[in-house]
């Protein structure tokens, strides 16, 4: 996992800064999904008030409010499929390669990373990478 999710971490990383033409471009279906508890990477970020019973006021989302957080969990989900033309829109979108100047076909039929990258920001939402994509796993 990259230590950095700023806008800058994929632009300064990429080998080039021109944009090419994509040719056929084939991405196995996969499906990658993480689970985990997130308390510590919270109070790591300085949100530690919600979680002490005697500074937590959830007044606002709970009747009487005198309750702390007592666990926080993460899951996400990135699916890549063949259904429906948004599907097919959105990863045509996806991959943009750098450096050269003619339609360079990009077949992943080897290990890859992907990113799912907010495009004003180019802050990186979803990051991941595919170890072996001709397995059904």
């Amino acid at each position: 996992m990259a230590s950095s999710s700023s806008g800058s971490f994929l632009r300064d990383h990429r080998p080039g800064r021109r944009r090419i033409k994509v040719g056929d471009l084939r991405v196995p279906r996969f499906r990658v999904s993480f689970y985990s508890q997130i308390n510590r990477v919270l109070k790591g970020m300085g949100v530690e008030a919600a979680f002490d019973d005697r500074e937590a006021d959830m007044s606002g989302m709970v009747d009487g409010g005198e309750r702390a957080v007592e666990e926080v969990f993460h899951r996400a989900v990135v699916e890549v499929n063949e259904e429906g033309t948004v599907a097919a829109a959105l990863m045509a979108g996806a991959f943009t390669l750098y450096g050269m100047s003619y339609p360079e076909d990009f077949v992943a039929d080897h290990p890859f990373a992907f990113f799912v990258v907010e495009e004003k920001s180019d802050t990186v939402l979803f990051a991941g990478h595919v170890l072996d994509p001709t397995s059904s796993q």
